[in-house]
């Protein structure tokens, strides 16, 4: 019944076929020599992570192009399979597309996508003043935005992967066929994710917070002087800044206010919020902000040092990610291709 492809997964499966054709192409341009190799970039790269990616860094172009081009040809195959509706081999794709969407979205990327959100509210305020003072040839890199065509990939095969499974259990692909969640049970578990959401990076802004205000707070004053001498305290004052922003809105999904936009809001107010103003930012922010938290997470674990705030952003992330799912779920409406109801 529920077998037929519907528009959004055939889309799906062809623009990860696409992304995986292309990626396939960038591996041949690494092995005939070509300077598109984005990891040796890296190493000059003024937002780089450093040692962490030193593995990539070291990795010879041509060593790292067979197994690209066999990922991007198996891909392309795998998101033809997805689009056609091609169900013979069903687990078998849905095992490529999760271990595809996983090592595009988690494994690959390091850091940078994050510092570049992170620090895009404040170049954007910034603009009309001349702030912060950047070269922004040296910044947006080819390196850097490889990070973003990485997470793109990653995106694309989570949707892909999403679609052909439910097709492959034989539930609705619109829906999933779940209709088993009550709004109250939706809430209280969105709540205990939200509420966690927002108290975990309260951590790294009072760091911030304290080194602004001259308190070296799990540093060494020299360091700390020498950060209010460079002018970097105040990047990380605005970061925390954000950071606490973000906490606040993730609060919201729980909220009255998450759903229907308040009455000070001018010409908004009253009227429902989009589904996906929340879900699209709360998405994007998770994966990129586990990504990032996983790789200083096993820094951390190597010298055992947890008193890092930053640390903990991959439960950060994960409780973000929860708490948007639950929102998602309580803020769809009743599927129009099953007539099965989402809640009960």
């Amino acid at each position: 019944m529920f077998r037929r492809c519907p528009e959004w997964a055939k889309a799906a499966g062809y623009a990860a076929a696409l992304w995986s054709a292309g990626y396939a192409v960038l591996g041949l341009t690494w092995w005939l020599g070509w300077d598109t190799y984005p990891w040796g970039a890296a190493a000059e790269d003024p937002l780089d992570p450093g040692d962490d990616r030193d593995f990539f860094v070291m990795l010879q172009p041509g060593d790292a192009a067979p197994p690209v081009i066999v990922f991007g040809l198996a891909g392309m195959l795998a998101g033809l399979a997805v689009a056609r509706g091609f169900t013979r081999f069903r687990w078998p794709v849905v095992a490529f597309g999760g271990l595809a969407a996983t090592a595009l979205a988690v494994i690959l990327p390091d850091g940078r996508a994050l510092t570049v959100l992170g620090y895009l509210p404040m170049v954007i305020g910034g603009l009309p003043f001349g702030w912060p003072p950047a070269d922004w040839d040296s910044v947006l890199t080819w390196s850097l935005i490889y990070q973003f065509l990485l997470l793109a990939g990653g995106l694309l095969w989570a949707a892909a992967t999403l679609g052909h499974a439910r097709r492959a259990r034989g539930v609705c692909v619109h829906c999933g066929g779940e209709g088993r969640w009550s709004r109250e049970r939706l809430l209280r578990w969105g709540r205990v994710f939200a509420f966690a959401g927002a108290l975990i990076p309260l951590g790294y802004a009072v760091t911030r917070w304290a080194w602004g205000l001259g308190i070296p707070l799990g540093m060494a004053p020299q360091y700390l002087a020498e950060m209010h001498r460079s002018g970097l305290v105040w990047a990380g004052v605005g970061l925390a800044t954000f950071s606490a922003v973000g906490a606040v809105l993730t609060l919201g999904l729980v909220q009255r206010w998450g759903e229907v936009f308040p009455r000070w809001i001018p010409v908004l107010a009253g009227r429902a919020v989009p589904v996906w103003l929340a879900v699209a930012p709360a998405t994007l922010v998770s994966v990129v902000l586990f990504n990032t938290g996983w790789q200083i997470l096993q820094g951390d674990l190597v010298t055992m040092d947890l008193s890092n705030p930053m640390t903990w952003w991959p439960l950060w992330a994960l409780a973000l990610a929860g708490a948007t799912f639950t929102y998602w779920l309580r803020r769809r409406p009743a599927c129009r291709h099953c007539a099965r109801p989402v809640l009960v």
